[in-house]
């Protein structure tokens, strides 16, 4: 194989489907024997097929975690408790390709099943700011800061949530990039809380500090309400033009004015109806870039 990808997706509804608009993951308990079983399944797995299970931690101290694990599955448990036990073990594998996702169908999961905070965010000069509203409140604009979230300090959130996730090594950006914009929404309601409601401190644009609260819904609705809510008229006039462009041509090579600059944007690596048809559009296109 040219390139080795290993992912481990559990399904923990072999029985139980979700139905549409429903997480009855919320009020799931799992009895001891049943996390047993699952755990030492995913041991199995890991321990048997994993090519790099001890690159980063040694086998013993990876072993060891995996004992303690094993402890504390005698008392019958949630569904999302039992998830972030293994979402840490799988993050200290420090493997990019190895995670765990509590569905196998994520985007559906996600666009329609769960409810979840109602904003975009990124992180900016390391703060943590509203990219979009996808709420029906239109109390926090665009460019606000966002200092907690159901009282807790947005940094201890980040923080909870970095511990959980996947990435190659100890790098952290990829981290970041991850729970960015469309995602942090997700990985708030795996790694921290499922909740109907969001009780939001910022801070505006003018540093004017306030609170209000938004209620949790589907990024379906979450997304038809980036257009909906007036709140983002002014962001969204502004990128309109910059999509375009991007869905009109992936790659391209511009040349600034000001600053006088050569930006060079790669939207993707995919292209033609094969991986060599794509491996020869990139290099057409990188030597067409050279010589201007």
């Amino acid at each position: 194989m040219k390139n080795l990808i290993f992912q481990v997706i559990l399904n923990f509804l072999l029985t139980n489907l979700l139905l549409a608009q429903v997480d009855s993951l919320k009020s799931k308990i799992l009895p001891p024997v049943d996390l047993q079983a699952d755990f030492n399944f995913l041991r199995k797995i890991l321990q048997e097929t994993h090519p790099g299970l001890y690159r980063y931690t040694p086998k013993a101290q990876m072993q060891a975690k995996m004992d303690s694990i094993q402890q504390l599955l005698n008392e019958p448990m949630p569904f999302y408790s039992f998830y972030k036990i293994l979402a840490a073990l799988i993050a200290d594998i420090r493997c990019v390709h190895t995670h765990l996702v509590p569905q196998k169908d994520l985007e559906e999961y996600y666009l329609h099943q769960i409810k979840t905070l109602p904003l975009s965010i990124i992180l900016l000069e390391n703060k943590w700011i509203v990219a979009l509203n996808g709420s029906q409140n239109a109390e926090i604009p665009v460019g606000s800061e966002i200092i907690s979230i159901n009282g807790q300090a947005i940094d201890i959130v980040k923080n909870l949530i970095i511990r959980h996730l996947w990435a190659d090594g100890y790098i952290q950006t990829s981290k970041i990039t991850a729970i960015s914009e469309a995602y942090f929404p997700l990985f708030y309601y795996l790694l921290v809380e499922q909740c109907e409601v969001f009780t939001i401190t910022y801070r505006d644009p003018q540093g004017n500090q306030k609170t209000t609260q938004l209620n949790a819904q589907t990024w379906t609705k979450t997304s038809q309400y980036f257009l909906k809510n007036p709140i983002n008229q002014a962001i969204v006039k502004a990128y309109k033009k910059v999509n375009q462009k991007n869905q009109k041509k992936g790659w391209r090579l511009e040349f600034l004015r000001e600053p006088k600059t050569a930006l060079l944007t790669i939207r993707g690596f995919g292209g033609g109806d094969s991986e060599e048809k794509a491996r020869q559009l990139m290099q057409d296109f990188m030597n067409q870039c050279m010589k201007n």
